[in-house]
């Protein structure tokens, strides 16, 4: 299930892990949403990425960056 955090309709305890990745600057605001998803003794999981410094490799430009 993808979707905005505090959108998703989904209920209270159902998930083993909650995962809330690309959070804007502040992983640490999806916490409620997620340990409220998660069930007692499920795991929470956050992260957040500088994405201007992140590359694929090989390098391939994009229509975009030309």
């Amino acid at each position: 299930m993808v979707g905005y955090a505090l959108a998703l309709a989904l209920p209270n305890g159902k998930f083993d892990i909650a995962h809330a990745a690309r959070t804007p600057g502040d992983p640490v605001r999806r916490r409620p949403r997620g340990n409220a998803l998660r069930k007692p003794a499920g795991i929470l999981v956050v992260r957040e990425a500088d994405m201007d410094e992140l590359g694929w490799y090989p390098n391939v430009e994009t229509p975009e960056a030309r």
